[in-house]
């Protein structure tokens, strides 16, 4: 989707989820569709649950971001 669809089904799906009350269920790797969506987030590591909760907290997660963005090189020559 180009960054107009984006933002459209975005709105579309908070909508649904506020106005229906509904759950919705959103695959998603575009963090900034997750943030915009979701009340609460699970973030998986090659199928396996790394972290739960609130947008916040999960995008913070250590091993979330880990397995997202990678390890920080430093740390890797520390360890």
């Amino acid at each position: 989707m180009n960054p107009a669809e984006t933002h459209e089904v975005t709105e579309l799906i908070a909508r649904l989820r506020d106005e229906r009350g509904v759950a919705i269920c959103v695959i998603e790797h575009d963090m900034h569709v997750v943030a915009g969506c979701s009340d609460r987030v699970i973030a998986l590591d090659h199928g396996v649950k790394v972290a739960e909760g609130e947008f916040d907290h999960v995008a913070n997660d250590p091993a979330v971001v880990e397995a997202y963005l990678g390890r920080d090189p430093e740390a890797l020559a520390e360890s």
